[in-house]
């Protein structure tokens, strides 16, 4: 029986846990001295939830965004919208409703697709 072989690329995410990198240049950013706390602890939840090379499909709800900054799903919505217009996130898929399938994001200064 083989042993399964992990991804090269992803050695240094498995070798001491999971873990949330925020870029220097990114909080140097004005974009993100302007932005609020809710929408920065948005964006790490993003970052968190974005596993390496799924960035561009990182589902997340507003209701659950919600939940997990322990906020309103308005404020949670207006914290999406804020990102939006920053420039640090884009929707990828609008929500289906009627599906039961959130939308999906991507982190824009992450890499996406080899690029």
């Amino acid at each position: 029986m083989s042993k399964k072989k992990k991804n090269k690329d992803l050695a240094h995410y498995y070798k001491r846990g999971k873990f949330t990198p925020m870029y220097h240049d990114v909080m140097d950013s004005d974009a993100y001295k302007d932005t609020s706390f809710k929408a920065r602890c948005l964006l790490l939840l993003l970052q968190r939830i974005e596993f390496p090379n799924r960035n561009g499909s990182v589902g997340l709800s507003e209701k659950r965004a919600a939940k997990e900054l322990g906020c309103a799903e308005n404020t949670a919505s207006d914290a999406f919208m804020e990102l939006v217009d920053k420039g640090f996130i884009e929707r990828n898929y609008d929500a289906d409703y009627t599906r039961g399938l959130a939308s999906e994001w991507r982190i824009t200064f992450l890499p996406y697709k080899g690029r």
